[in-house]
């Protein structure tokens, strides 16, 4: 049986709220049986993002929408045109994205992007970056 360890305020950044404790995991973890504990909720726990992305050749200015849990060697992989339908684009510059919690939502964020209708909405959140 794991023992139950005390719930308590953790708070990060320069400016905490008034009467917030600052903790760090290692207060927590008086025993190892204790820090294997913290340890399986803090990976547990683990917040996973979604991004949708929209990248634009340098070459002929055309847009790619896409979608990863992990932007940064998502990009690599595109400048190294490891990807079919970006390799003839390059080079390519990343222009926008959006973060989701649910995968669900970034996926069908990125679906409608795909769209006439979603592509329409993307110019238009561009507008001035693409005017100019």
């Amino acid at each position: 049986m794991v023992e139950q360890l005390p719930v308590k305020q953790l708070v990060g950044g320069s400016n905490p709220p008034a009467g917030a404790t600052h903790h760090s995991v290692h207060d927590f973890a008086k025993s190892q049986t204790e820090w294997k504990c913290v340890m399986y909720r803090m990976v547990r726990h683990q917040i996973i993002m979604y991004y949708v992305y929209v990248l634009q050749s340098k070459k002929d200015k055309s847009l790619y929408v896409g979608y990863t849990t992990n932007l940064k060697n998502r990009m690599i992989s595109h400048k190294k045109g490891e990807n079919f339908y970006t390799k003839s684009k390059l080079p390519l510059k990343l222009i926008f994205y959006e973060s989701y919690l649910s995968k669900s939502d970034a996926k069908r964020r990125e679906n409608y992007l795909k769209t006439t209708k979603g592509k329409t909405t993307l110019r238009s959140m561009l507008k001035d970056y693409l005017n100019n």
